[in-house]
């Protein structure tokens, strides 16, 4: 992936005139790499790359126009977390419970119930949901909280795990990480996200991209059905999945 395959959603649909005070405009080749250096970004999802970097450079942005409000930042690296998290070790969950996630990959599996219980939780969580949506392949994933108490039970009753490094530790910075995305989500009906929260937030995810993101591109390498590669972990052109 290069700077090629980044666009701007504004440039194609908004007029020029619709921010008249600002400049979204601006070059991508003048966004200056943060914390995470290009070999993560290119074992992330596409959209998850350009995530991350629209991210930090509106913030950069927006700090130097003196913003108050960073929630579209904030959500776009928790947009990242949840497509990560959603397009690997949730569908491992779902090839344990049964579903053939090299033909369903993030996509719904006719007639196959894939039903578990989290030791926390009161309910069935349904990993093979169907939702009425084409284009997300009319499956919903559960919620991230939903899917690190069903996964961690899973992997304590069954002792096995994803990956060697989905331990304790890891479901334990899983569940911090879906704190904060309940904190900025939920708390109010329009949430105000600070420079210092969003920072807060940015230091946490490159954390946990740092620790586990290369464990999570291989198993979802090896869910799609390509041979692993240490170094290429990914292959280049992954087949379109749902958010």
């Amino acid at each position: 992936m290069t700077t090629d395959d980044l666009h701007w959603p504004w440039d194609d649909d908004v007029p020029h005139d619709f921010f008249p005070p600002f400049t979204f405009h601006l070059p991508i080749r003048r966004f200056e790499e943060e914390n995470l250096p290009l070999k993560f970004l290119d074992m992330m999802d596409l959209q998850s790359a350009q995530n991350y970097r629209e991210a930090c450079y509106f913030a950069q942005f927006k700090k130097k126009l003196f913003f108050t409000d960073y929630s579209s930042q904030a959500m776009l690296l928790l947009n990242i977390f949840e497509r990560e998290i959603n397009q690997t070790i949730v569908q491992w969950q779902r090839k344990q419970l049964g579903i053939d996630v090299r033909k369903f990959f993030a996509a719904y599996e006719n007639g196959k119930h894939a039903n578990y219980h989290g030791e926390d939780l009161e309910v069935l969580i349904d990993f093979n949901k169907y939702c009425n949506d084409a284009e997300r392949k009319n499956w919903q994933a559960p919620t991230l909280g939903q899917s690190c108490s069903c996964i961690r039970t899973y992997c304590q009753q069954h002792h096995i795990a994803p990956f060697p490094e989905a331990n304790e530790l890891f479901f334990y910075h899983w569940s911090q990480m879906v704190s904060r995305r309940n904190r900025i989500m939920h708390l109010q009906t329009t949430r105000t996200v600070t420079l210092s929260e969003f920072y807060e937030l940015k230091m946490f995810f490159e954390q946990f991209m740092f620790s586990y993101l290369f464990a999570l591109s291989k198993l979802r390498t090896e869910l799609l059905g390509f041979p692993g590669d240490d170094d290429n972990p990914l292959p280049q052109n992954l087949p379109k999945t749902a958010d």
